[in-house]
């Protein structure tokens, strides 16, 4: 997982093991309650920006 971050069935394994058990659910809720979060103080969801790099070309 650390090796390769775009793994994310890595961290969901790890994160719905018997350790943690966090379900796809409730990873869905915490996203809606930081977005509602984020607009309550006035900043953008994170959802709606694109990651930009300077030097990128598309393809």
């Amino acid at each position: 997982m650390l090796a390769d971050p775009g793994r994310s069935d890595s961290l969901m394994r790890l994160l719905a093991g018997a350790r943690w058990r966090i379900g796809a659910a409730d990873l869905m809720a915490l996203r809606d309650w930081s977005s509602f979060l984020a607009r309550r103080r006035g900043g953008r969801d994170p959802r709606m920006t694109m990651p930009t790099t300077a030097g990128t070309r598309l393809r």
